[in-house]
């Protein structure tokens, strides 16, 4: 079986050559799917975020005119998930110690 095979001296540049052309196009590759990933989530909690205020909307014809908002409320929050919400411009409202803390100066309209 091994006949058959074409031999080709490889020297150790050669190699190392190979082995970077190989790993630049793994990371392109990589970097490619992750821009897309971002843009496709972006695009579904873009999606998403319209679509609840379209239904709200809907449900409740007297506040069609009406600003919407979103928030979020929780009795314990992740701080990654709570720098999220900010980002996204979604009010934050949470429990801290015996009080409740509205985190609302980001928030956009939906």
């Amino acid at each position: 079986m091994m006949e058959n095979v074409s031999k080709i001296p490889a020297t150790e540049e050669s190699v190392w050559a190979a082995f970077r052309e190989t790993d630049r196009m793994f990371n392109e590759s990589e970097a490619r799917f992750e821009r897309e990933k971002a843009a496709s989530r972006a695009d579904r909690e873009k999606r998403m975020k319209n679509k609840k205020a379209q239904i709200f909307r809907i449900n409740f014809p007297e506040y069609k005119n009406h600003r919407v908002y979103l928030a979020l409320s929780a009795m314990i929050f992740n701080q990654r998930l709570e720098q999220e919400c900010i980002k996204k411009g979604i009010a934050v409202v949470k429990q801290v110690g015996n009080t409740v803390v509205i985190n609302d100066k980001h928030m956009n309209i939906f």
